[in-house]
């Protein structure tokens, strides 16, 4: 997987866009319209493809570990995340999940890799739900995204470098269809 991409469009689009809404309320206060609509579907359109780039890193890395042992398939760790209300319990199954079936993964079949730190997928998972909330209170926002924006560029590197960790077997281990030499 590559990082720089995936990097670049998260955290790129996430800033890029964060931008274009300052400059959108600023022209509201100046009221132009017109350009308040224009930065604001920009914005939106950012928004759009930084959820498109995320739901491929998610597919991308549930489907690396698919061996039959894992909590769920890489269709249902998506899609489940665009069902309101529930997706306030999947992204715990999801994000922090992921981590822990990787762990699961690399000592089943015995990967001398680095192992995700848990504690921090699980933060980001806690951040997604309380982001509804922070949006909301006056001062934090700014803040609460900067946060956001610092771990989910952590989260997508960690998911990266694993789902690359892992792209080849470790020694000894066969690959399906493949004869050992």
């Amino acid at each position: 997987m590559s990082k720089q991409f995936f990097l670049g469009s998260i955290l790129g689009g996430g800033i890029v866009s964060a931008l274009l809404s300052f400059f959108a309320r600023g022209a509201a206060t100046q009221g132009s319209v017109g350009a308040v609509g224009s930065l604001a579907f920009l914005s939106l359109l950012i928004m759009v493809y930084i959820v498109v780039v995320s739901a491929i890193l998610w597919y991308k890395a549930w489907k690396s570990i698919q061996d039959g042992s894992a909590r769920t398939t890489p269709g249902k760790a998506v899609g489940f995340m665009f069902i309101p209300i529930f997706n306030f319990y999947w992204v715990f199954q999801a994000v922090w999940g992921f981590a822990k079936d990787y762990n699961s993964y690399i000592e089943r079949h015995k990967y001398s890799v680095e192992k995700l730190p848990e504690g921090l997928f699980l933060a980001s998972a806690i951040m997604a739900v309380a982001g509804i909330i922070a949006a909301r209170i006056p001062g934090i926002g700014i803040l609460y995204n900067i946060a956001v924006l610092i771990i989910a560029a952590m989260i997508v590197v960690k998911v990266c470098d694993a789902v690359n960790a892992i792209s080849t077997p470790p020694a000894g281990e066969q690959v399906k269809g493949q004869n050992k030499i």
